[in-house]
């Protein structure tokens, strides 16, 4: 169990039971409303540690989120949270994506948890929105991302 101070020790199945789920369960929301079949891929189906994530290679510890499959057809869904100051996502998540899409097709699941409205879209779609932001860098870990607009999202209700 998580205890303020050892929250990198604990396994990412524990962590994400932390981190809001939103997104997540929003996706899974709608995948099986649009009728895709759909397991859990990244590391949040295991045990692993954070710590002990972070030493493997980033296209492998930045899964994409879902494994699915429509009308015999596979691809992958990461879903990401936003609220109303738009979806924040790292250059280095963008990058990972980049390298799964070279597999199977990236989609989007974009919850907008202030207005509870999603959008759905392509990894190559995504990175059209991305084009011409500037790059920001989180005070916490120092990692460089986009924010995207919610102005930019066609939002949808689920």
């Amino acid at each position: 169990m998580y205890q303020i101070g050892n929250f990198s020790e604990c396994s990412t199945r524990e962590r994400m039971s932390f981190a809001g789920k939103d997104a997540e369960t929003q996706a899974e929301k709608f995948l099986f409303q649009n009728h895709y079949q759909f397991q859990r891929y990244g590391l949040e189906a295991g045990n692993t540690t954070v710590s002990e994530a972070m030493k493997l290679p980033a296209t492998i510890r930045m899964k994409p989120d879902y494994l699915v499959k429509q009308l015999g057809n596979y691809s992958f869904v990461e879903a990401k949270g936003c609220g109303s100051f738009g979806l924040k996502i790292k250059l280095s998540s963008i990058e990972a994506m980049r390298e799964w899409q070279k597999k199977a097709p990236v989609l989007m699941f974009i919850w907008h948890g202030s207005t509870k409205q999603f959008a759905f879209l392509t990894l190559g779609k995504l990175m059209e929105l991305c084009h011409g932001l500037p790059v920001s860098i989180f005070e916490n870990d120092g990692r460089e991302y986009y924010q995207v607009p919610c102005s930019y999202f066609n939002w949808q209700s689920l």
